[in-house]
C-alpha cells in the first residue's frame, strides 16, 4: 500500500523504512504530502494527454518552442547516468556480498556464481574453473 500510495522503487522503500525507523513518525508527513502532490501532477498530466493527444514534451515543444528540448536534454541525461550508476552500484554490492564467503579469486567466484544461470556468461567461457 506505502509502495502504490508514494510511487517509489523497492530501494526507496527500504530507506524510507531505515530512516522511518530512525526518526519515527516526525517524517510521516512526508509520506503524505508526496502522495497528494503525486496525485495532483499524475493526474494533470493524464487529463492534458487525454485532452489534447500529446505527451507533455510533445505538448511544450508546440507551445514553447523547440528550445524546450534542450532544456530537457540535460536533465535527462544526469538522470540516467545516476539512476544507472546507483543500479550498478547496487547490483555490484550485492554481488560482492553473496560471494565474500568463498576461498576462490574475485573474477572466478563471480564466474562461478553465474555459471548456474548462463555459462556463457563467464568471461573465459570454460566450465570447469
Amino acid at each position: 500500500m506505502l509502495l502504490a500510495a508514494t510511487g517509489v522503487g523497492a530501494g526507496d522503500l527500504a530507506t524510507s523504512s531505515f530512516v522511518g525507523g530512525l526518526l519515527g513518525t516526525a517524517v510521516l508527513w512526508a509520506v503524505v504530502v508526496g502522495a497528494f502532490f503525486k496525485f495532483v501532477v499524475t493526474e494533470g498530466l493524464a487529463r492534458f494527454q487525454l485532452a489534447t493527444g500529446e505527451t507533455l514534451i510533445e505538448g511544450a515543444v508546440a507551445r514553447l518552442g523547440r528550445g524546450v528540448v534542450w532544456l530537457f536534454l540535460p536533465y535527462l541525461l544526469l538522470w540516467s547516468f545516476f539512476v544507472g550508476s546507483a543500479l550498478m552500484s547496487a547490483t555490484g554490492a550485492r554481488c560482492t556480498r553473496c560471494c565474500r564467503s568463498s576461498t576462490m579469486p574475485s573474477a572466478a567466484r563471480s564466474c562461478s556464481a553465474w555459471r548456474r544461470a548462463s555459462p556463457a556468461s563467464c568471461s573465459s567461457g570454460s566450465a570447469a574453473i
